[in-house]
């Protein structure tokens, strides 16, 4: 028998007995990269939640300086600039008078949708504008 041949066919031996180990730490390792991957997507809602209630409460303070009765157009302006998802979430705007300069402060609140218990809380954001008439 040739020493070469016989250091092949070990080789061989060696290498049939780890078959599947690859197979078997993709799946164990599966669970942990799909929950990596939910809260990285349910980070990425969070930021969006963010910019989303940041333009709205800017439409609500235009609204609010802008009419007669602040509250509701603050409000319907509001509503109107989140996408449902979130304009489900929200809270009433709190609009109150600025004393220098002449204008408005409204603060929003927006719940962040997801399914994770992170302790997400909501998203509350203020937006001051003077009023023009």
């Amino acid at each position: 028998m040739n020493p070469q041949s016989l250091t092949r066919s070990r080789r061989v031996r060696v290498v049939s007995g780890e078959r599947g180990t690859a197979a078997l730490e993709t799946v164990a390792l599966l669970p942990l990269i799909i929950v990596a991957g939910l809260l990285v997507l349910q980070g990425g809602i969070a930021l969006w939640t963010v910019v989303e209630a940041d333009t709205a409460v800017r439409s609500a303070a235009r609204a609010a300086s802008l009419s007669d009765s602040p509250v509701d157009a603050a409000r319907d302006a509001a509503k109107n600039s989140l996408p449902g998802l979130l304009a489900r979430d929200m809270a009433d705007p709190a609009v109150a008078p600025l004393a220098d300069p002449d204008g408005v402060r409204v603060t929003l609140t927006v719940g962040i949708p997801g399914w994770s218990s992170l302790g997400l809380g909501p998203v509350t954001r203020h937006a001051d504008m003077p009023t023009i008439r």
